[in-house]
């Protein structure tokens, strides 16, 4: 795996990928005021002045976080990186292992739900409970390879999420027997809108090379073979195990 990781980063030069950033007609806000994923059947609508944050979120500033966390993400690894404003340079170039991939629907949500902390003492159970802000950012990417039929379409969907965070501890007088819950809160602000959607296209840059990592060992070993899906570390070009910290692979 190790010699395949090492080969792999001996080709990245060879590899052209052409990034089509969001369309901002396909980035959406939702907002609810519970956890969305608990009560999927509720398709009510939630007005977004009722939210924290998507109400004063800047469209371009979101916008282009999001590309230029991508692009600092990729000029890391040495490979032929062009965006949708040099298209006619990525199609004149060498059209083997040429790929596109192309951001078909981004998505902010925020929602509020209720962050709990539990601690027994002397067989009591003492609960502390938080209304938390939280938000969610989705893309989904639409992949291809340049001439290769052979190669289907596949649809790739990454998810990052941050929300307030209540760093405390319970504490019991022993002397009185009074138990309380001391703690620090971490409330996001809006800049962590903004810094959530640099992450998330940051973070999408490192998948789309792990991306092509494994279509590179699964051709070495064989389709249907791996066990395993795994990162490509370029400071070293090696492979570790990647575990849940990669695309989830929606069509293929």
């Amino acid at each position: 795996m190790q010699r395949a990781a090492k080969d792999f980063g001996e080709k990245l030069p060879d590899k052209s990928i052409l990034i089509i950033p969001p369309d901002k007609g396909n980035i959406f806000f939702s907002y609810y005021p519970y956890n969305p994923d608990k009560y999927k059947s509720d398709e009510g609508y939630y007005d977004i002045n009722d939210s924290d944050f998507l109400k004063n979120v800047d469209d371009s500033i979101f916008y282009e976080s999001f590309n230029e966390g991508l692009r600092r993400s990729l000029n890391k690894y040495n490979l032929n990186l062009f965006f949708s404003d040099s298209i006619d340079a990525f199609l004149f170039n060498n059209k083997k292992n040429s790929y596109i991939f192309s951001v078909a629907q981004k998505e902010l949500i925020e929602y509020t739900d209720t962050f709990e902390q539990k601690e027994m003492f002397d067989n009591a159970l003492y609960v502390q409970e938080f209304e938390r802000n939280n938000l969610v950012c989705n893309v989904w990417f639409e992949f291809s390879e340049l001439d290769n039929d052979e190669r289907s379409m596949e649809v790739l969907f990454n998810m990052q999420f941050t929300s307030d965070l209540f760093e405390g501890d319970f504490r019991k007088n022993w002397r009185t027997g009074e138990v309380t819950y001391e703690y620090t809160p971490y409330k996001l602000e809006i800049e962590d809108v903004y810094d959530l959607s640099f992450y998330t296209g940051y973070n999408s840059g490192d998948y789309i090379v792990d991306y092509l990592f494994n279509l590179f060992l699964e051709e070495r070993i064989g389709e249907g073979r791996m066990q395993n899906y795994y990162r490509f570390d370029e400071r070293s070009n090696t492979a570790q195990n990647a575990g849940n910290d990669k695309f989830i692979i929606i069509q293929r």
